[in-house]
């Protein structure tokens, strides 16, 4: 006789493995529609599942504009908020060393605008 047994709700925001794989792509539009944003090529970028994922667990909805000011005024620790996810998707869009100010807005630029 089977257990009756209820699925719980996973919690992917602290699962790593739910990032998905660095190969595939995906589209990530450069300002979100939910911003105003369309959904033209000249908005949109292709990146990484695992760099997206990444991105939008830090950055929600923000544009790369917003993100960049951001960046310039808060640390690394606030925009993380100590959370080991958050930590971890850091790692994933910075890279795992100790980056300067002006690296991450080059990162930015390079990886999530189309002037790179």
């Amino acid at each position: 006789m089977k257990k009756n047994r209820k699925k719980k709700k996973k919690n992917y925001q602290f699962r790593p493995n739910t990032f998905g794989y660095l190969g595939q792509l995906t589209e990530h539009h450069i300002i979100p529609v939910s911003r105003g944003g369309n959904d033209s090529e000249k908005n949109k970028i292709l990146v990484p599942r695992l760099r997206h994922n990444a991105w939008h667990l830090l950055f929600a909805n923000l544009t790369p504009g917003e993100i960049i000011e951001m960046i310039k005024s808060k640390t690394k620790e606030e925009i993380t908020e100590g959370k080991k996810s958050r930590n971890l998707a850091w790692e994933i869009v910075f890279g795992y060393w100790e980056t300067t100010v002006e690296q991450r807005i080059e990162i930015i630029k390079k990886f999530w605008t189309k002037e790179g």
